[in-house]
């Protein structure tokens, strides 16, 4: 599965031979990365980049503003990588079902709660208004309920399946951790 309409064969080695952005042998360390359905690869590069701004302010090039500000800039950047893979891992039921959920489990009680004192009791019962309200909270909880229902059958047929829903969370947990463990582990070029 791609995640970006752009694949390296057709971006990445392109801009790179134009402008030798990597040597063969930078090549050949991030070789092992799947470039286009993983973002180790812009996380190790990154790292080198940070890696090369920290050298260039130990051997005079810059001082500590500079690398101070080239940090930042390298950090915005690696944000809003982050960004984008960060959205196109996360299926979008994800978030639907949750806010379902959110909806049926504390606004219809609530919403049935609020429309039975808004009715009234003793002498100020009407029956027209009670199956006025009633009816009401009957359509609203068909309504939630029937969304609940669309969004489950959206589970169902994506690619994602029921469960993975359930376990996201956990499993971005563990992608952190493996993140990184990646990025503290990452061999260097011998010359950045």
């Amino acid at each position: 599965m791609k995640r970006a309409s752009s694949s390296k064969l057709d971006f990445f080695d392109v801009y790179n031979q134009k402008y030798s952005l990597l040597t063969p042998k930078e090549m050949i360390l991030i070789e092992h990365h799947d470039m286009d359905n993983s973002n180790m690869c812009f996380k190790e590069l990154v790292t080198w980049c940070q890696q090369d701004v920290s050298k260039a302010r130990k051997d005079g090039h810059i001082d500590t503003f500079q690398e101070k500000a080239m940090h930042d800039k390298i950090l915005a950047l690696r944000a809003s990588m982050d960004g984008m893979y960060d959205y196109t891992d996360q299926p979008p039921h994800f978030f639907y079902i949750h806010f379902l959920v959110l909806l049926s489990a504390l606004y219809l009680p609530l919403f049935t709660i609020d429309t039975a004192y808004s009715t009234g009791w003793g002498n100020e019962c009407s029956i027209a208004m009670d199956l006025l309200n009633g009816l009401i909270v009957l359509l609203q909880c068909i309504f939630v309920v029937g969304l609940r229902s669309l969004g489950n059958k959206m589970i169902v047929s994506s690619h994602w399946g029921c469960l993975h829903i359930m376990f996201v969370p956990v499993l971005r947990s563990q992608h952190s951790h493996l993140m990184a463990t990646s990025c503290i582990s990452i061999p260097f070029p011998s010359s950045i």
